[in-house]
């Protein structure tokens, strides 16, 4: 999401080309694993095991943002434009990336 507010380009640049591969990227492994054997880590299971139970939905997040005052103060500067030439305390880190939010769906996003 970072760099969603630059224009670049990726070019693919081969392995044996890159000097600078972290070690771990070149460690053989004592044992090599078939697709159907690759260990999961114990987060991602213990998230697969919960997911329906905690998805979040737009609608939710914009109804919580609809309830806090600076979050929706924040997303009618986002929506109308930046007019506050010198914010409150409670804006400045908000105005600061001010460049780099958006809203969609009543969600404030940064780096979109």
């Amino acid at each position: 999401l970072t760099l969603a507010a630059y224009q670049y380009t990726i070019k693919y640049k081969p392995g044996k080309n890159m000097s600078t591969a972290d070690a771990l990227s070149r460690l053989p492994l004592k044992h090599s694993f078939s697709d159907s054997e690759v260990p999961m880590p114990g987060d991602l299971i213990h998230l697969l095991n919960h997911l329906e139970e905690s998805i979040v939905t737009a609608a939710q997040i914009k109804d919580w943002t609809d309830k806090d005052p600076l979050l929706s103060r924040v997303r009618k500067l986002v929506e109308n434009g930046w007019n506050i030439t010198e914010p409150t305390p409670d804006l400045t880190p908000f105005h600061n990336r001010y460049t780099e939010l958006s809203v969609l769906d009543g969600c404030l996003l940064l780096g979109c």
